[in-house]
């Protein structure tokens, strides 16, 4: 039998990972995401190593999977324990930065009122615990954040109690912000209308000019042309016309993401330093070239707009230069449109 070194979401075991045993169908790699019990809880866990040996004797099983293959990969987990080591945080949490959208699991807990309850009143042993079957009788299926906003604070303990007695009944769903393909929609010639198009073509009217446009357009074009495009050229009630008299066919086309697209940027000229700034930059880089004989930690202080940034960048590139890598953080979200000029 295989083991996993898995790391929780759990505060418990800030910078450890915990042994789970993999059942057999269950086929489990480095860098996956799984599901796994967790005292009495089941939390979302990354897989830092497949062993043969676990570090306790007795384990437990991993519940599921919550992605079909690795989601990071091995320098990146090298990464999460650098970070988990440096910044004392979890190695959960530095492992979960890297995490690609909707990869982080989030357990939500849901309430609904026991088909047993007959009579809510009657089944209270409170005014408040009939206010609170109440509310959730009214609206079926209550997440715990609902009750908090709605009921107050003490309502998660007051729902337990109620799941206890047998008057709740609780489910855990998982709830993560999922990333999908981005679909455009698509417009063109419906092939079965092809001729009533054209004997509609040869006879129309001059107040369907734009229309007649269109339909010229689509019979040129050698792919469905984005309905966003065409409703922007020829006028959304013209597109609209058509479709009302089935002549377009509409698909869905998958496209690539791209948060450049219509953005244009200069080709930015190097950046003279001040004799302030380069005699730092010049201490700093003379640091990473001989790392045993200068400082390697540098204090750089400077008011808003010193140049400090300028500094730092030069230092990375050098780093780069050595071979060696490094991570740009961006103090302030003001900051975004400069930064992405800068690298873009």
């Amino acid at each position: 039998m295989k083991f996993a070194e898995v790391a929780v979401d759990a505060p418990a075991g800030r910078d450890r990972t915990f042994s789970y045993s993999i059942p057999d169908h269950l086929d489990i790699v480095l860098g996956q995401s799984v599901k796994v019990p967790f005292g009495p809880r089941t939390l979302q866990g990354i897989v830092f190593a497949v062993v043969d040996a676990p570090q306790v004797e007795e384990t437990r099983d991993i519940a599921d999977t919550l992605s079909a293959d690795a989601l990071l990969e091995s320098h990146q987990l090298s990464l999460a324990r650098w970070i988990s080591e440096y910044y004392l945080s979890s190695l959960f949490e530095s492992a979960a930065l890297m995490l690609p959208p909707g990869g982080r699991f989030r357990p939500r807990t849901f309430y609904s009122l026991s088909p047993d309850v007959d009579d809510v009143a009657e089944a209270a042993n409170s005014p408040h615990q009939q206010r609170f079957l109440e509310y959730i009788q009214r609206h079926e299926m209550v997440d715990a954040g609902r009750l908090d906003r709605a009921l107050g604070p003490n309502s998660r303990s007051v729902a337990a109690r109620l799941v206890e007695r047998g008057l709740l009944e609780s489910k855990v769903r998982s709830s993560s912000r999922q990333m999908t393909h981005k679909l455009v929609e698509h417009i063109a010639l419906n092939p079965e209308m092809l001729e009533e198009i054209g004997v509609w073509l040869k006879n129309a009217p001059r107040r369907a000019a734009r229309q007649a446009t269109l339909v010229d357009a689509l019979l040129e074009a050698d792919a469905p042309l984005p309905a966003t495009e065409a409703r922007k050229e020829f006028g959304a009630h013209n597109v609209a016309r058509l479709r009302e008299r089935q002549w377009l066919t509409i698909t869905q086309q998958r496209t690539d993401r791209d948060p450049l697209a219509g953005q244009m940027f200069d080709p930015e000229s190097a950046v003279c330093l001040t004799s302030q700034q380069q005699s730092v930059t010049d201490a700093v880089c003379a640091g990473l070239d001989h790392p045993d004989e200068a400082p390697r930690t540098f204090l750089v202080q400077g008011v808003t707009g010193s140049g400090k940034t300028e500094i730092y960048l030069a230092a990375a590139e050098r780093c780069l230069e050595l071979g060696q890598r490094a991570i740009v953080m961006v103090p302030e979200i003001a900051l975004t449109q400069q930064t992405i000029e800068r690298f873009a």
